[in-house]
């Protein structure tokens, strides 16, 4: 089966240094490089805190799964982990949810 490499996508001219993926990568990074450290550090609590509140919504939404009585293979399926790394993750708080 052959397959074909859409133009800009594959090895070769265009891909190197100074291509325009290059200069898209560091245009795109260029505001964080500029950032000084405190400006960075600074930063941290909010992501911080996006990611505690973006972890309490995952795990209602099993313990609601869970309730309406999906398995731990569905939801380990749907997040991309095994049916194990689900249950080690959220069964312990699932538990508590159904009592």
């Amino acid at each position: 089966m052959t397959t074909t490499t859409p133009p800009g996508l594959g090895p070769g001219p265009g891909l190197g240094p100074g291509s325009g993926i290059d200069q898209q990568r560091e245009g795109a990074a260029a505001p964080r490089d500029a950032a000084s450290i405190e400006e960075l550090l600074a930063t941290l609590p909010v992501l911080a805190a996006e990611a505690r509140q973006a972890d309490e919504r995952l795990r209602e939404r099993v313990a609601l799964l869970k309730q309406r009585r999906a398995t731990w293979a569905e939801i380990g399926s749907a997040l991309d982990v095994t049916r194990q790394a689900a249950w080690e993750r959220f069964a312990g708080r699932a538990r508590r949810a159904r009592l």
